[in-house]
């Protein structure tokens, strides 16, 4: 049911936000557990693209907790993966491709992989 999933995203978003101030990892782990739940539920392009957006931005949060590369990299094939689903018609991907395009170059600080910005800079220009 479309309410379910509203609520459902309603709460991970406080789940996330309050993990953002408390830094509680668990809060954290409470809000991709619901976020994974909600991207599997997602029936629209429109759902897919919010959930896959909040949960890399949560991924990216994990990461500056942890400091591991893996959580960048999962960001990076999350909003990969959601923005080849919508084709960058839809007018979410432009928040879900700058957020790609901040991980990529924040892998590329942590790693030196020059594939990373030749990645992001694909990204963008498909994005024109």
């Amino acid at each position: 049911h479309p309410s379910r999933w509203i609520v459902r995203s309603n709460l991970a978003a406080c789940y996330a936000t309050m993990s953002d101030f408390t830094k509680d990892l668990t809060v954290l782990e409470e809000a991709i557990s619901m976020q994974r739940q909600l991207l599997d539920m997602a029936e629209s392009t429109s759902d897919r693209i919010t959930a896959s957006t909040n949960l890399g931005v949560s991924f990216v949060a994990r990461y500056k907790q942890l400091k591991l590369v893996d959580d960048i990299t999962e960001a990076i094939s999350i909003h990969t993966e959601a923005l080849e689903c919508s084709g960058y018609t839809d007018p979410h991907s432009k928040m879900c491709l700058d957020h790609l395009t901040k991980e990529l170059m924040t892998r590329f600080e942590i790693t030196g992989c020059l594939d990373d910005l030749d990645t992001a800079i694909r990204h963008l220009r498909l994005a024109l």
